[in-house]
């Protein structure tokens, strides 16, 4: 099923990287912010990589409007063995902390992770620390379900994309 969705949407055979800019609606403080997973998202389409929006049905809405800029949205389109699937097609994965990227993690695929109010130390993927990404600020770890508007999420925030960028070039993970 995961060849067949890759060759229908002219994809068998590219680059492929796999964004997950959703998690848990019971965790909103945990997304990276959107407009730096669209920036990646545009700068990898730059450099030839194909990006594939994934997640659960609860993502297909902002996935749509992540793929309206650049790439192609997979919301609920994959169970739990086909995204192991897919990532087994991939180059690599940016994600928030989530399920998605446990299970993209077991597939073997290279995953960077975005942590902030969530303590990296405890719920990294499996054999993924050294990809964790974070910006060290005094209230992360806070773990609060919603960020105090007076901290304006500086532990995703700070996070930019091009920090992103210059980690996956360093990793050898883009073609330019």
């Amino acid at each position: 099923r995961v060849n067949d969705w890759l060759q229908g949407h002219g994809l068998t055979g590219q680059s492929l990287a796999l964004l997950h800019a959703g998690s848990s609606p019971r965790w909103p403080s945990k997304r990276w912010p959107v407009e730096h997973f669209r920036e990646l998202a545009q700068v990898l389409a730059g450099r030839g990589i194909q990006v594939i929006w994934i997640g659960g049905s609860d993502d297909t809405g902002l996935n749509r409007a992540l793929a309206s800029t650049t790439g192609i949205a997979a919301g609920g389109e994959f169970s739990y063995p086909e995204l192991a699937a897919l990532a087994r097609q991939a180059v690599f994965a940016v994600t928030n902390d989530s399920g998605p990227m446990h299970i993209l993690a077991a597939a073997g695929l290279p995953v960077y992770a975005c942590f902030g109010p969530t303590d990296w130390q405890r719920s990294h993927a499996l054999g993924q620390e050294n990809r964790v990404l974070t910006n060290p600020v005094a209230c992360s770890p806070c773990h609060l379900k919603s960020c105090p508007p007076e901290r304006q999420h500086t532990c995703l925030q700070g996070i930019s994309p091009a920090k992103v960028i210059a980690r996956l070039e360093t990793d050898g993970k883009l073609n330019n």
